[in-house]
Formats: structure tokens, sequence, C-alpha cells
């Protein structure tokens, strides 16, 4: 059996994740992540962080797939590129939720 981990992105990773995967990188996407990231993700909100959280379920593999793709982005992208601190951000979080996956 293959544990699923819960991604929690805030919005502006998420909304950058889907503005960023129509974009031409080096490293594509694979179709089933394309799949996870066509459904409608679960919104969650936790007091006492009053901003929502987007979230969704992957394998382990398919969040280090991820996580590959979005460092392909920041080296793509220029530091003075606005979208850069934001792809840093995100490669944060994928980051904190492979390491809270660890057994």
């Amino acid at each position: 059996m293959r544990a699923t981990i819960s991604l929690r992105l805030p919005t502006d990773c998420w909304l950058f994740i889907q503005e960023m995967r129509s974009a031409p990188v080096s490293e594509p996407l694979s179709g089933d992540i394309e799949a996870i990231l066509d459904l409608a993700p679960r919104i969650e909100l936790r007091p006492p962080i009053p901003e929502a959280r987007f979230v969704a379920s992957m394998s382990r593999r398919q969040v280090e797939v991820l996580h590959r793709w979005l460092h392909a982005l920041l080296e793509e992208l220029s530091p003075d590129d606005p979208r850069w601190p934001t792809c840093l951000q995100c490669i944060g979080r994928v980051t904190g939720a492979l390491r809270l996956s660890e057994p």
C-alpha cells in the first residue's frame, strides 16, 4: 500500500503552479500529476492561520517529481522575475511535505 501525502499549498503557490504548468520547461510534469492538478483541490481553513490552503493528495513519488519540476522552474526563472520568490516558497512547501512524510 502506498502512503499518500496531503500537499497543503497557500493560494499563491497553488496559482503559481497552475499558471506555470503551461510554461515551456525542460522537465515537464508527468500525466498523472497533471491529472491530479486538473482536479478541484480540497480547500482547508485551519485557525489560527486565516489563509486558505489548497490540498492535493499525491504519492511520495509524485511529490518528488513536482519538487524536481519546481527546481527546474526556479533555474529557468531569473532572480529578477517577480515569480521567483513564489517559486522558492513553493519549493519550501513541497520540501516540508516530503520531510513530514518520512518514516
